[in-house]
Order: structure tokens, then C-alpha cells, then sequence
């Protein structure tokens, strides 16, 4: 069938954060997950205020706003998405840290906070993160 024809080959590749953790701790994932349903009320609040009041068309329901127990009421568990997002967020905070303290108050570029990042290695939410600083990109064997 053409089904069978155009659909042979094919395969689902799926990321899984997690990783066992430097300290031996194979539950990388699962200390991420309890981290983020132990974010509380004052959470929800800070990001709810980030919402825009109004907008062009006076709905209210076009952004969202969490429930006080978003977090507490396990009503969204994190994806292997955000097990990652998190990590290259927490890896240019602390490149950025580093070059802070290299250049005290002195600005830095793009260029130099991308270099501080791909030579940096940490511990993140999926394992042990270390950047190639050949291909920019988390080494292979780290991931």
C-alpha cells in the first residue's frame, strides 16, 4: 500500500533527561521533578504577574494564569523539554556568573557569554552536562 511504502523506514527518536548524576544518584529526573512540585503558591504568583493585563481583543482567557497549587497539585508534570530548557538556561546564568566575575562590572558581549557557555561543564537537571567546544554542543557522552 502507499501507506506501508511511504511510512517504511521511519522511526521516533524521544529524549529522555535524567541522566545518573555525578554523585552516582540515578534519579537525576526524578529530584528535578519533586524540585519543580515543590515550587509553591509565591511561584505561580511571580509568573502570573508577568501576564499582560489586557489585550486588543479584552479576553482574559488568552493567557494563562496558575491556579495557586500549580505546582502542589501536580497539575503539569515537567517534560524531558524542560528537563533540558532548564539546563541551558542554568549553563548561560552560570556562564554569565563566571564572566561577572572575571570583568566585575565591566559589560560583556554575545560573543563572549556563548564562549564562556560551550567551555563549561555542570551538573544539571539530566546528568552531567559537558559542552564540546568543537561542535558547540553537549559532548555525546555526557548526554
Amino acid at each position: 500500500s502507499p501507506l506501508a511504502i511511504a511510512s517504511q523506514g521511519i522511526g521516533i527518536l524521544k529524549a529522555e533527561g535524567g541522566r545518573e548524576t555525578v554523585d552516582g544518584d540515578p534519579r537525576g529526573y526524578d529530584r528535578f521533578t519533586e524540585a519543580w512540585y515543590q515550587q509553591g503558591a509565591e511561584n505561580v504568583d511571580y509568573y502570573n504577574c508577568k501576564q499582560p493585563k489586557n489585550n486588543t481583543m479584552n479576553d482574559p482567557s488568552i493567557y494563562f494564569k496558575g491556579p495557586s497549587d500549580f505546582f502542589t497539585g501536580k497539575q503539569l508534570a515537567p517534560t524531558a523539554g524542560a528537563v533540558f530548557t532548564y539546563d541551558s538556561a542554568i549553563g548561560m546564568g552560570l556562564a554569565a556568573c563566571e564572566l561577572y566575575e572575571q570583568k566585575g562590572d565591566a559589560y560583556f558581549n554575545g560573543e563572549e557569554l556563548f564562549n564562556g557557555f560551550v567551555s563549561q561543564s555542570f551538573e544539571g537537571a539530566s546528568g552531567k552536562i559537558n559542552i564540546d567546544p568543537e561542535t558547540t554542543s553537549r559532548d555525546p557522552k555526557s548526554a
